[in-house]
Order: structure tokens, then sequence, then C-alpha cells
């Protein structure tokens, strides 16, 4: 097969596709005619975008408010949520916070992966049998063909039947969108649904339901202190090391050491003692 054989070849399969293209560029115009007559084309049109617009408004807002408030639509309005490791989900994070290692045990032992069963594709192909016999007897008993339509809303009402008259109006996208937001905002702010939220007292980046922090706040202080009892301690016990290792022209030195791995200079055991008793602004270092 030549150059030339080769170039008429495609020549012929693109003349093909350029019919193929008019042909139906041709038939989406027959039907565009049909649906949007010419004589009502400009009011139809601009009826179907003013609904359009009022359906996009609507979803857009919806995303931004999933977008900016994951932590009280997806939480409904408890905690922040977080993808789930290992699995294609998304989970309350305080529930992986408190107990990871528990979370990926439960995961080792429950990977979430579920054979296949023949029983269940029966079960499918039965009910898929069944619904096929349903639509027949559907189609063929005639209750709900285009006739039926017609007869219980005519074309000449339909718009009225299916469309109130308000959302025709120039600022519906507007108002449906603000009530939309404000039934959102109530959803996620209001003491129902879950209750209003707070931050959590002595965590990041944690929300909380306010009522549970009002029935019992002693305990969520409880457990604060209890974390910062240990930042406590590991403070002392710096503080501590600095005032050994800046004391150390001592004379009275004891021949046990103590090695600590925060500081490889040896320290004491008399000091050591006299420290833990006492706070260490209170050890003199003679």
């Amino acid at each position: 097969m030549g150059k030339e054989s080769v170039l008429n070849l495609i020549a012929e399969k693109f003349k093909e596709l350029w019919m193929a293209i008019e042909n139906f560029w041709g038939q989406f115009l027959g039907w565009f005619d049909k649906v949007f007559p010419p004589e009502t084309r400009a009011d139809k049109l601009h009826h179907w975008l003013h609904i359009a617009l009022i359906i996009l408004i609507v979803v857009v807002l919806l995303s931004c408010v999933y977008y900016c408030c994951k932590c009280c639509c997806c939480g409904k309005g408890r905690v922040k949520m977080m993808k789930a490791p290992g699995r294609k989900c998304m989970m309350p994070r305080h529930i992986f916070a408190s107990n990871p290692k528990s979370y990926f045990s439960n995961l080792r032992a429950y990977p979430g992966k579920v054979e296949r069963n023949s029983g269940a594709d029966e079960m499918m192909t039965n009910l898929h049998e069944k619904l096929k016999e349903l639509r027949l007897m559907v189609e063929n008993s005639g209750y709900f063909s285009m006739g039926w339509l017609d007869k219980v809303f005519p074309p000449e009402t339909r718009q009225q039947h299916f469309i109130p008259p308000w959302l025709l109006h120039d600022k519906a996208p507007f108002v449906v969108s603000g009530l939309a937001g404000l039934l959102l905002f109530w959803y996620c702010c209001s003491s129902t649904k879950g209750g209003k939220t707070m931050k959590a007292p002595g965590r990041k980046n944690v929300r909380m339901r306010r009522n549970d922090f009002e029935a019992n706040p002693k305990d969520i202080f409880g457990i604060s202190m209890a974390a910062n009892v240990k930042t406590k301690i590991f403070s002392y016990e710096s503080a501590f090391i600095f005032f050994l290792l800046s004391s150390s022209d001592s004379d009275a030195a004891d021949p046990k050491i103590l090695e600590t791995p925060h500081a490889a200079t040896p320290i004491p055991a008399a000091a050591t003692a006299a420290t833990f008793n006492n706070p260490p602004m209170l050890v003199s270092s003679s």
C-alpha cells in the first residue's frame, strides 16, 4: 500500500466522519426546533435558564458549606472528621486519637474484605428478572403512558402544576439560596440535631458539643489537668538538670554517680535526693 492510497483512505474516513457529524447536527437542530419553537424560543430559554440558575446557586452554596464547615456538617455538629486509615471512609477524629493502637489491631483482625458469595449473585439475578417483569407489566397496563400524563396534566396548564409562579421571579434565585443557607446554619448551629459546638478545652483543632461540656465540665478539665501534669513533671526535671549543670563547682561530691539520659554530666546522688524532696530553687549548691 503506497503513500497515496493511505492518504486517500484517511480522506475517505474523514468524509464519512464529517457526514455523520452533519447528520447528527441536523437531527439535533430538528429536536431543538421541536422542543423550543422559534416563536417562543426566547421565553422558554429564559425560563429554563432561570431555573438552572437557581439550582446552580443552591449547589454552589451547599458545596461551600460542606468544604468550609466539615467539622460541623460531616461530624453532625460534634467533632472533626478524618479519613479512616486503611479504609475508604470518614470517621470522627477523637475515636482514632483516643486509642490508635486498638484501631489498627481491629483493622488487622477485620480488614473489611468480604469474599464474593454466589448466593448473593443468584439473588441479584432473580431481583433483576423480577424488575424486568414489573417494567413490562407497567408498560402493558397503559396507565403511565404519555396520554395519561397529558390527560392528568394538560399541556396548557402543565407549567402551573409543576412550577409555582413565584419561582419565575427575577429575585427567586437569591431568595432560594438565602433560605437554603439559613436552613443549613440552623441545622449546624442550633440546639437541635446534635447541639451547638465549642472548642474542646485543652485540645487543639477539636470541637465538642456544648451540652456535653455544660453537663460535666469537671471531667473535661480533669482530663486536661492530667495531661498538663505530665508536662509539668518534665519541666521540673529539665529545670533540675539545668540547675545541676550550672553548679558544676561543687566540692562535696558523692562517689556514687547517677547517669541520666538527658545529660552526659554525672549527677551526685545526694543532690538528686535533695532536689526531689524540695523544689529546685531551694537546693543549695554547697
